[in-house]
């Protein structure tokens, strides 16, 4: 298990491949997910982002282009759409999970 790779009193960084390294899994669900990668495995970890964000939890995806957002906000249907920034080419959306936070 690779060890963390930065830490501070509420952050913690680690490298992982998605959202099942143990680290990640334990301090689930999230009230705050930014993931500014690729369109591609953005809509690949969909499910396990829309799973490990807390109800009422904010999720950035950034790392896509314009011509990307509909394809990306596919994947993501169980979450609320609530705005994109633009700043070129790049987009990023900004959604919300239903319900109320713990």
């Amino acid at each position: 298990m690779p060890a963390p790779i930065g830490a501070a009193p509420l952050v913690t960084a680690i490298t992982a491949d998605g959202l099942t390294h143990p680290v990640l899994a334990a301090a689930a669900p999230y009230d705050l997910i930014i993931a500014n990668i690729l369109a591609g495995p953005l809509t690949h970890l969909a499910p396990g982002i829309a799973r490990a964000l807390a109800p009422g939890g904010m999720l950035v995806l950034s790392g896509l282009l314009h011509n990307q957002e509909n394809l990306v906000l596919g994947f993501y249907r169980a979450l609320r759409f609530l705005g994109r920034r633009r700043d070129g080419p790049w987009s990023a959306l900004i959604l919300e999970k239903p319900g109320r936070k713990a």
